[in-house]
């Protein structure tokens, strides 16, 4: 069930990692009703090995939040 509350529309939440030329190189999909903000970390996870110089994290206001947002920036990464 999605987290609007439509039974009759059931949701997945899509993930896509892109190489810097547009590729997909992963991806992950999770129910509909998952609790965003809790899917960012396992993706960050699963990123660990690709020994990344920069990342992009595209994501409404559900998934993008300071508790997400403080960590990534003292990783090195860069929020805006």
């Amino acid at each position: 069930m999605s987290q609007q509350g439509r039974s009759d529309a059931p949701q997945i939440v899509i993930g896509l990692a892109m190489t810097r030329d547009g590729l997909p190189g992963r991806h992950w999909g999770v129910p509909g009703n998952t609790v965003e903000v809790t899917t960012v970390a396992p993706v960050k996870d699963d990123l660990k090995g690709w020994k990344l110089s920069r990342c992009v994290l595209v994501g409404d206001a559900g998934t993008v939040s300071q508790e997400i947002l403080n960590p990534s920036a003292r990783a090195g990464g860069k929020t805006s």
